[in-house]
């Protein structure tokens, strides 16, 4: 596998995580 193709999967992920993470956070304020 290409290291430039992982890093681009590990950032995504990291990214969506980071979305995830944020948007279960405003929902659970507005609760």
């Amino acid at each position: 596998m290409d290291l430039s193709v992982t890093l681009a999967i590990a950032s995504i992920m990291t990214l969506g995580f980071l979305i995830g993470t944020m948007l279960w956070n405003l929902d659970t304020m507005k609760k």
